[in-house]
């Protein structure tokens, strides 16, 4: 039994949203989007099948083979839908009708598609062309309001990468993003967390040696990899040693344009990377696509080259599927070349950047005389933490739109 709909606002037209709405063979076609029986039935949002109180669905399975029956009224968030199963009820046209008939933040209209990686809503850069990659943010700034860390959080996601300067010495990593920004806790790995890299000349790591660190994600043979890659700056006084990053998703975009065969490849073929850090006696590895999609949008680039396992790859592909992968990853990396932003970072400097579409590196240095330290350190953020604290505005700042069954 329906109770609950939402208030038509001013500027929707529901005589235009109704001529976009239609019954067909296999569902409901709603503009340019078109839903599944199956869909619909277990989207539905009325008081019956969706819990406000745990924002959960109350159905115990599927509803397979329940089809559409009828679309009633239209509005702005919601359609009414009765099934031939004799239910009645709504379902979502927009995200914010999707959290249910519930007080809805008003801030996730503004960032909810960012947050889940909408690649329209994402600003891809090559270089310093774009010069939102290259915006530094003070400390003192971000923290400052509520609405100031939500614009720095908004800018990261972006860009795939935020600069913060200034952080007192005396706050450490997981102070600034567990106190400070309230965008914890932190994600942790086989690592210390925070983990220092500091410049030591025989290191067994590369990390801490003073060669270059090609581009690359951290973590990759993680099944589940760190999603942000926070790198800090405590003391830098070497010769050399810009730190560059890359964003990978614009160099996938010109492959898809120019070599759609090559992208597909990226995209289908499973590889697989191993590591195991030296002196440890821990072997990890894991297989994974080098590119993951949902729908059209790039989700999550992996690209390690260091680590990458041509053993095992071998062994599980066919050398004509290997043949093909290799041309297309070498064609991506072709991309790469010309397209580094590139800085030298200093002490009180946060980078924030986004493990899963910018790949990191560093040009060698030399330490020698005065000039011979480098202490950083590295952590890792979890996305949904960052998603939920730019969604969050707080209980007294929700937007509340009452929902009513008629008008």
């Amino acid at each position: 039994m329906l109770r609950v709909l939402p208030i038509l606002p001013r500027k929707f037209s529901p005589s235009i949203a109704v001529r976009l709405v239609h019954v067909t063979e296999y569902g409901i076609k709603d503009g340019l989007q078109e839903l599944l029986h199956v869909e619909t039935r277990n989207m539905c949002r009325c008081e019956e099948c969706f819990s406000t109180l745990s924002t959960q669905k109350l159905l115990t399975d599927a509803k397979k083979g329940v089809r559409v029956s009828s679309v009633g009224r239209v509005t702005e968030h919601y359609l009414t839908v009765k099934w031939d199963d004799g239910h009645e009820g709504m379902i979502a046209r927009t995200s914010r009708g999707a959290y249910g008939p519930q007080p809805v933040q008003d801030i996730l209209d503004k960032y909810y598609n960012l947050t889940v990686r909408r690649n329209n809503e994402l600003q891809l850069w090559r270089g310093e062309e774009e010069e939102g990659v290259a915006m530094q943010f003070k400390y003192s700034d971000v923290i400052s309001s509520d609405q100031s860390t939500r614009d720095f959080i908004a800018h990261f996601m972006k860009y795939g990468i935020g600069t913060m300067t200034e952080v007192p010495a005396e706050r450490n990593t997981l102070d600034v993003i567990n106190v400070d920004m309230e965008a914890g806790p932190m994600r942790e790995t086989i690592y210390k967390n925070p983990d220092p890299v500091a410049f030591i000349a025989d290191a067994h790591n590369f990390a801490y040696t003073s060669d270059a660190l090609p581009g690359h994600t951290d973590l990759p043979y993680y099944t589940q990899m760190p999603q942000i890659f926070l790198f800090r700056c405590h003391i830098n006084t070497v010769i050399g040693g810009s730190s560059f990053w890359i964003d990978t998703f614009a160099a996938l975009a010109e492959v898809r344009a120019e070599r759609p065969d090559y992208f597909a490849s990226l995209t289908t073929t499973p590889i697989s990377c191993r590591y195991s850090p030296p002196g440890t006696g821990w072997y990890l590895a894991t297989p994974y696509t080098a590119v993951v999609l949902m729908g059209d949008d790039i989700l999550e680039v992996r690209d390690h080259l260091a680590l990458m396992d041509e053993f095992e790859m071998s062994r599980r592909l066919p050398r004509e599927t290997r043949s093909k992968w290799w041309d297309a990853f070498l064609y991506y990396q072709s991309k790469l070349e010309q397209a580094a932003y590139k800085r030298i970072v200093k002490a009180g400097d946060l980078v924030f950047v986004d493990n899963r579409r910018v790949l990191h590196g560093r040009e060698s240095f030399k330490a020698e005389g005065e000039r011979k330290e480098r202490l950083m350190d590295v952590s890792y953020g979890d996305w949904n933490h960052f998603q939920r604290r730019l969604l969050d505005t707080g209980p007294e700042k929700l937007f509340i739109e009452r929902h009513l069954h008629n008008e």
